[in-house]
Order: structure tokens, then C-alpha cells, then sequence
């Protein structure tokens, strides 16, 4: 039987659904890693933040260890491969009682500073160590 008219647009209500469209394929998202915590003790410096900044983070540290030699606080400082400081603004860091300061990369050349490192313990004669 064929249909015309208003009956044919019924007749196309009631026909089987189409096909759904198959979903074209996805890139596949970039599952960027959460960034790692390793505690409220560490701090990772990257040689794209400003010295200043650094520098104060530096100093409240070393301000809160120097007299702390049996305190239950410990600190690393931790320096991304790169270059911080300069001859107008060098890096200083005073080194208090257990306060790690290390270079994160394959050598110790890959994160020089300009300016100086310096123990404030007393533990050791204080020495002075520049680039």
C-alpha cells in the first residue's frame, strides 16, 4: 500500500528511527599529571621567579631555623636547573640548622647562583661559597 498526501507524513513519523550517527573519535585529552606534594617543607624554586621572591622565602626560612639546632622542623630548598641571581641582584642563601639547599639537575653546573651561600648554625666555622 502506498501512501500520499498527509498520510505519507504520517506514515514517516512512524517509520524505525534513524541510525544514530557514530561519534567521531576524540583527540585524546593531555592527562597532565598533578603537580607532586612533597610537603609544606619543601620548596622548589624555578629560575623564572623573581629573585626577590626567592630571596624572601630564603630569609624567612633561615630566620626561623638559626637558633632552632634541636627544632623538629626541616626544610629543602630545591633549585630547578637554571640561573638565579645576577651581579645587580645576587642570591643569598644562609644556610640554618636542617636546611637542605640542592640543584635538581643531572649536575651541580645546571643551577649556578650569583651571589653567595653561607652557613648561620655556627656548627661550622661560617664560610662563603660564590659562583
Amino acid at each position: 500500500m502506498l501512501a500520499t498526501g498527509a498520510g505519507a507524513a504520517a506514515a514517516a513519523d512512524t517509520a524505525a528511527p534513524a541510525k544514530p550517527v557514530p561519534a567521531q573519535p576524540q583527540p585524546a585529552k593531555a592527562n597532565a599529571a598533578p603537580a607532586p606534594e612533597f610537603g609544606p617543607n619543601v620548596r622548589i624554586f624555578d629560575p623564572s621567579m623573581p629573585v626577590a621572591e626567592i630571596q624572601a622565602t630564603v630569609d624567612a626560612i633561615t630566620a626561623e631555623q638559626v637558633d632552632d639546632e634541636m627544632g623538629s622542623k626541616r626544610y629543602s630548598l630545591l633549585f630547578k636547573p637554571g640561573t638565579y641571581g645576577s651581579a645587580e641582584e645576587p642570591l643569598i642563601v644562609q644556610v640554618g640548622y636542617s636546611t637542605e639547599v640542592a640543584g635538581l639537575g643531572a649536575s651541580p653546573r645546571m643551577s649556578p647562583s650569583t651571589g653567595t651561600s653561607t652557613s648561620t648554625t655556627g656548627a661550622w666555622p661560617r664560610t662563603t661559597a660564590s659562583r
